[in-house]
């Protein structure tokens, strides 16, 4: 009986170990096989390509980026199935055909053309004038005609106000809408003008809180970075930022770049500048500047590969790091840990 026990314990701890060796063995596969990357850049006479190459364990895993004619495609294949592919932007395929429809005026006959009204005319000024002298004419009669029998000077007051009101409301019949509406508009650009400083001033207002309000917040996220650890730590996260470059930048980079601004000496600066940055590694790469005509052609291939441990390393140093767990309590403005006291041992 003991005899079995111990052999099942035996398989047991053998089934144990080979899932720990499995799992060791896989994360220093992860860590230490690198990603290798080959990327192609071109532009000359036609618009912008580009096409990259990213593979892992000796090309089980692969993924194939294309750009061309302002598109782009990404494809992820394990051996050679394709997982996925992704379109940019996305959406984009082979157009669909419209299914074809019959059409309902064939079956129904020809439509009918409807005639639109003609809008009725509104009343010129030729006629308003016209009216108005008519009236006027009227009235001159009227009173010629009443002038020879000789009236009292109560009775000719009173026909002199009749005839006032009388001209005054044919007048105001026969003024057409659209001066009535010029008018309309005239009293409500007057109003505007006279609300337009006090909008301009609210406006002005509510643009100088917003900005406060973003200023103040910016402030309130900089603080913590502000202080001695957060400097401090910020050089230390350069530092890591750097170290990860170091080990990820290309080995290898071909090809040339001609270029021209147009402007000799934005041309030599720009020239300068491409050399100061340019790696050990770009031997085989020439620059051709063009110090009098605008133009850009270039023709770049660049490989490398990526290790991951790199990232590893970083998140371990950044884990046993307390500066960089005190730096988060501030970004998250939380009162910073207390000390505990040892507590002094009482002599006997």
């Amino acid at each position: 009986m003991l005899h079995i026990l111990l052999t099942i314990l035996k398989v047991i701890g053998i089934i144990l170990l080979v899932i720990l060796a499995l799992i060791i063995a896989l994360i220093l596969i992860v860590l230490f096989v690198p990603v290798r990357y080959r990327i192609h850049v071109r532009k000359e006479d036609s618009p912008l390509e580009a096409e990259g190459i990213f593979t892992w364990l000796l090309k089980l895993l692969r993924v194939e980026v294309r750009y061309r004619n302002k598109k782009g495609r990404a494809d992820i294949k394990v051996l050679f199935f394709t997982i996925k592919s992704i379109r940019i932007p996305a959406g984009e395929g082979h157009p669909q055909e419209k299914p074809h429809t019959k059409d309902s005026s064939a079956d129904t006959g020809p439509a009918k053309i409807e005639v639109p009204k003609k809008p009725e005319a509104e009343p010129s000024e030729k006629t308003v004038s016209e009216e108005l002298k008519k009236t006027l004419s009227d009235e001159s009669k009227k009173v010629s005609s009443e002038g020879q029998a000789k009236p009292t000077s109560k009775e000719e007051g009173a026909r002199k106000e009749s005839r006032i009101s009388s001209v005054i409301r044919s007048v105001l019949s026969i003024l057409p809408d659209k001066i009535t509406k010029v008018v309309e508009k005239i009293c409500d650009v007057l109003l505007r003008l006279l609300d337009l400083p006090f909008d301009i001033y609210d406006k002005a207002d509510n643009a100088i809180d917003r900005v406060d309000k973003k200023i103040r917040a910016i402030q309130y996220k900089a603080e913590p970075f502000l202080t001695i650890e957060g400097e401090h730590m910020l050089r230390k996260m350069i530092g890591y930022v750097l170290y990860l470059i170091r080990g990820w930048k290309p080995r290898r980079i071909r090809g040339y770049i001609d270029f021209g601004t147009g402007q000799p000496d934005v041309t030599g600066k720009l020239t300068g500048l491409i050399y100061l940055l340019l790696p050990d590694e770009a031997e085989e790469f020439d620059i051709r500047p063009d110090f009098y005509e605008k133009r850009f052609r270039t023709d770049v291939l660049m490989t490398g590969h990526i290790r991951l441990y790199r990232v590893a390393v970083v998140a371990l140093k950044l884990l046993v790091d307390r500066e960089f767990w005190e730096l988060l309590r501030m970004i998250r403005h939380k009162p910073p840990k207390r000390k505990k006291k040892r507590r002094a041992r009482k002599a006997n």
